[in-house]
């Protein structure tokens, strides 16, 4: 069964809260970055400053850096550390009202390792080896992994009743989303959430997977250097924000391919008829509905396709995934791209779950930029669930879940 244990949070102390916390990086310009590191306000674009210098220092002398400037917030007590180990009650609320509640505590390392938390994607060990690396030199984690269950009503119940009381932290992000968290110290109540996961056989990422590879990894090379290793250790857990499978949002990724691999318009067509029934739609937009369909933009036009039905469902696992079967019968036999991480011809645009993300992938093509684009329907809890019991991998950019998470809001020190 999962374990999950209570840790002393890290955070801003109460005038910094609002505004110390940020987004992932990648998520601001760097107009946006720029202004707030020459803000006077304290963020933790702070203290990774150093990580994204533009000099000759390796990755070890900046990491240095970020874990001299994390120690310098402490001392100044813009950073303070609760008195006792806690479990979080974490929700956050889009500007659209949609909500996530979940609770932020330790995951043991090793029940990744022994398969008890799953994955469903394949991870870069040069990422993997970067970040552990980090780890080794700042010894903090400063984002959580997003980590699913199935569903569990008595959970459900608990955090409910948590959020009846007063946050400890009350949050606005720079993109509108609400961030509120609420401390339980309470050892009974601690206890009843570690027995409510007893009936649970296994817990899935839904986002992280480098994050737990890398500190999986930290973890390793931390046991090789410790002739006394007992197993309860802090850096043998990560920090996690574990939420019920039915409030994710799961949306889709897009694809935009530059060229039809010698094709014309004509004899394109006629490749994917082999494997799909072609539904024209003219200039409709076409957004697929339902696992199986796919939208394809092509010259100004919209495609329905639907995969052949005794193509569907092979191999087991994967075989119910729209974006293995494109790769299988579309993206490497006809426009041959074989590794579709690494080759330049494909990019990847985040859906929106509608008809909004087929407006922007015409956008894209309509630009001249792309020759076809290809829409897909959102996959499914099930869908991430059976590949990972499976031990599968997905393709690459199959999902994009949501919540995504601050970095900085709470933290845990591993040494």
């Amino acid at each position: 069964m999962p374990e999950i244990k209570a840790f002393k949070g890290i955070h801003a102390e109460e005038k910094f809260k609002q505004q110390f916390a940020i987004s992932s990086v990648d998520r601001y310009t760097k107009d946006q970055i720029n202004e707030k590191m020459q803000s006077k306000e304290a963020s933790f674009l702070d203290i990774i400053a150093p990580t994204l210098e533009q000099n000759s220092n390796t990755p070890e002398q900046k990491y240095k850096k970020v874990q001299k400037q994390f120690e310098k917030h402490c001392t100044k007590k813009i950073l303070v550390e609760d008195q006792n180990a806690s479990i979080y009650v974490y929700e956050q609320t889009f500007p659209n009202k949609k909500t996530f509640t979940g609770f932020l505590c330790l995951l043991n390392l090793e029940e990744f390792q022994n398969g008890i938390i799953k994955k469903h994607e394949a991870t870069l060990k040069e990422r993997k080896e970067l970040f552990a690396k980090y780890l080794s030199q700042v010894h903090v984690q400063a984002e959580p992994t997003l980590v699913t269950y199935t569903e569990s009503t008595k959970l459900d119940l608990m955090m409910d009743l948590e959020k009846k009381g007063i946050p400890i932290m009350k949050v606005t992000d720079d993109f509108g989303t609400l961030h509120k968290v609420w401390r339980v110290d309470n050892r009974l109540k601690i206890q009843q959430f570690r027995e409510a996961f007893q009936s649970m056989e296994a817990l899935y990422i839904a986002d992280g997977h480098h994050r737990m590879g890398s500190t999986q990894q930290y973890r390793e090379n931390c046991i090789s250097e410790n002739k006394e290793h007992l197993g309860n250790e802090l850096y043998n857990y990560i920090l996690s924000y574990v939420i019920p499978s039915h409030d994710l949002q799961i949306l889709e990724y897009n694809r935009k391919i530059t060229d039809l691999n010698g094709h014309t318009k004509e004899s394109f067509l006629a490749e994917l008829q082999k494997s799909f029934t072609v539904i024209p739609k003219g200039e409709l937009l076409y957004y697929p509905s339902k696992k199986f369909h796919i939208s394809m933009y092509l010259e100004g036009e919209f495609y329905a396709l639907y995969i052949d039905k005794e193509l569907r469902g092979t191999p087991k696992g994967l075989g119910e995934l729209d974006t293995f079967l494109f790769e299988k019968l579309l993206l490497q036999p006809i426009l041959n791209i074989q590794d579709s991480r690494t080759d330049p011809r494909i990019q990847y645009e985040k859906g929106t779950g509608n008809l909004e993300g087929i407006k922007n992938l015409k956008q894209a093509v309509d630009s001249g930029a792309y020759k076809v684009g290809f829409g897909f329907n959102p996959l499914h809890f099930e869908d991430i669930k059976l590949i990972a019991d499976l031990d599968l991998k997905m393709p690459p950019k199959s999902t994009y879940i949501e919540p995504k998470l601050l970095s900085g809001l709470m933290m845990f020190r591993m040494k």
